[in-house]
């Protein structure tokens, strides 16, 4: 059997595993986690193997190699040993220890083979390593099943074969074991890894999610301040400023809606004006004739059903939309209004009122609001302060 070729099979596993795992824990940037500095461990076999692989093997493997292939053995169940016990792990000298090992393995693995009998030196030692390693992963295996002590374990197993049974199946299954514990160890810091950093993209998920989450919650609160504000900018384009009533353009709107839309089968319309209001804007001035339409839109609002509108058409001239009503029905709503407004006082007036009403009187805007025009205009006809409609016509007295 060559066993150079099984000493370099062992040294290959050992470099190429002991690197890929310090590479894999490089990737992690938490350097404040101690997962991370455990790889310190690992540069012993990586630097001890890959000398015997780049150096020893390629002239001669001759003793130096063995010895060092079994110092770096030892050196890595040593550190793993003392890594279980956090005042030993936590202290900094520890890993100053863990840098310096290979240097250190490298020079005795030197001393140990100008040794005549070294084969008893490094047996008494595996022994040791051997025993500790066996405390190792029966101080762990109650709380901490992982493959890296199973792993320690064979490779404690595999320092007596190296040193006792050099003959035989002793380097087969020397190498079996070996390959076998670092391949343990290497699935081990694979898992760690994985694990670490499956948790940080979990973290981060949870951090997109809570952002997007906060994004989005901010996203409808502006949206629904935003709406708010435009909402309030509608409805303020739609009022007189004078009287908060609906202003021309909502009223020909709101009109326009309910006969294209079909909401209301029927509708009516009154139309009003404030008698003589040029004298009163001549006689008292136009503060007063402001008074006197702000009343009147005071009045007209309070006369009303809720789902009914009211509106300045312009000047001192207002409308009032009534769904579902008709000429008749909407004649008592007219009567109510102008009975108030003629009761009212500070300052004192009258109104004049015409009907019209939807489809009697026609089915676009403008021949309804000229139905109502004609309608005012045959109360302003007949002496004011009262309600028409172009077919009729109700006289009160003032």
């Amino acid at each position: 059997m060559n066993y150079e070729l099984l000493d370099l099979f062992n040294s290959w596993v050992a470099f190429c595993l002991s690197f890929t795992i310090i590479v894999l824990i490089s990737l992690i940037k938490d350097k404040q986690n101690d997962f991370r500095y455990t790889s310190l461990i690992l540069l012993t076999p990586m630097i001890i193997n890959g000398i015997i692989v780049f150096h020893d093997i390629p002239h001669k493997f001759d003793s130096i190699a063995t010895v060092q292939l079994i110092l770096s053995d030892l050196g890595l169940i040593t550190l793993f040993f003392l890594r279980s016990f956090k005042k030993v792990s936590q202290n900094n000298i520890f890993y100053i220890i863990a840098l310096l090992n290979p240097a250190l393995l490298y020079r005795l693995s030197i001393q140990f083979s100008s040794i005549t009998t070294p084969s008893f030196t490094l047996g008494i030692i595996s022994a040791s390593v051997f025993s500790l390693s066996c405390l190792l992963v029966i101080m762990r295996s109650k709380c901490n099943r992982t493959p890296l002590y199973y792993g320690l374990f064979l490779l404690a197993v595999c320092l007596p074969i190296k040193v006792f049974l050099q003959t035989g199946t002793g380097p087969a299954l020397h190498s079996f074991l070996h390959a076998t514990a670092f391949l343990m160890i290497f699935i081990h810091y694979y898992i760690q890894t994985k694990k670490i950093i499956t948790d940080k993209i979990q973290q981060a998920d949870k951090i997109i999610s809570d952002f997007n989450m906060a994004l989005k919650n901010e996203i409808k609160k502006k949206t629904f301040e935003i709406e708010k504000h435009n909402n309030k900018l509608l409805e303020k384009s739609k009022k007189d400023t004078l009287t908060d009533t609906y202003n021309k353009t909502a009223l020909l709107n709101i009109i326009e809606t309910y006969i294209h839309t079909g909401k209301y089968k029927e509708f009516s319309v009154l139309m009003f004006d404030i008698d003589n209001f040029k004298s009163i804007n001549d006689t008292y001035g136009h503060i007063t004739g402001d008074k006197c339409i702000m009343k009147l839109a005071s009045i007209a609002t309070e006369s009303i059903r809720e789902e009914d509108c009211v509106g300045r058409y312009g000047g001192d001239e207002f409308i009032i939309i009534l769904p579902e009503l008709t000429t008749q029905e909407s004649f008592f709503i007219g009567e109510r209004l102008r009975k108030n407004v003629m009761n009212s006082s500070s300052p004192q007036f009258t109104i004049s009122i015409g009907i019209s009403s939807f489809p009697q009187d026609g089915s676009t805007v403008q021949q309804i609001i000229s139905v109502a025009d004609e309608g005012l205009y045959l109360s302003k006809k007949k002496g004011r302060n009262a309600i028409s409609h172009k077919s009729f016509y109700a006289n009160h007295p003032k």
